[in-house]
């Protein structure tokens, strides 16, 4: 059964705008995005194809993204309540996140949901990584 995912309510961006044209947003929320010793206020956006990318909220500039291929996955760890690292094997960079309004659990789930879904499309077997 399809099941429709939506945004939290957060003054979030109108994010159409960085989406390809059959892309679509599953989810997206405020988080907070540790580099070094400063954390960076960023919109999380979680799309279909599947897609994870960063935009300033204040400037609405893209800001980054994290790479995520069927060769190449990301892996999702949740630190505590608030906080998740998403590691991109194909750069092996570790992204330290943190979001306030809607948990890490809510996060990390979508995404595994996502990368689940990616491996059924493609006909692989789902193996724990």
């Amino acid at each position: 059964p399809h099941r429709s995912i939506s945004r939290t309510n957060c003054n979030c961006l109108d994010v159409q705008t960085f989406l390809s044209k059959n892309e679509n947003l599953l989810f997206t929320s405020i988080i907070y995005k540790r580099v070094g010793l400063f954390s960076k206020k960023r919109q999380l956006i979680l799309t279909d194809l599947p897609r994870l990318f960063y935009i300033d909220p204040e400037t609405s500039e893209l800001k980054g993204k994290i790479p995520w291929t069927l060769d190449c996955p990301v892996k999702c760890d949740i630190i505590n309540d608030i906080s998740f690292d998403v590691l991109c094997k194909s750069s092996g960079r570790k992204y330290h996140l943190t979001a306030n309004d809607c948990g890490s659990k809510m996060w990390v789930d979508l995404i595994n949901a996502m990368l689940e879904k990616q491996r059924e499309m493609h006909g692989l077997q789902i193996e724990n990584v």
